[in-house]
């Protein structure tokens, strides 16, 4: 599954994606400034974040924790 978070985002909210098995790919909207921690939590089959957005340099952080990278 694959989820596209528009541009109107501009906060991905604690644990909004946490545990969701099927979710494989991510992309993020260009103006996503924040994202909680556990945001994706487990997501153990998510592959690939996709976003334009600089920060997203911590793939190991907590919003990530169990994410396969």
């Amino acid at each position: 599954k694959e989820v596209v978070i528009p541009d109107s985002v501009v906060t991905v909210g604690i644990s909004a994606f946490a545990g969701c098995e099927n979710l494989s790919k991510v992309t993020l909207g260009a103006n996503v400034e924040v994202i909680c921690d556990y945001a994706f939590y487990y997501d153990i089959n998510l592959h690939c974040l996709d976003s334009g957005a600089q920060y997203l340099d911590d793939a190991y952080s907590l919003a990530y924790h169990g994410a396969r990278f």
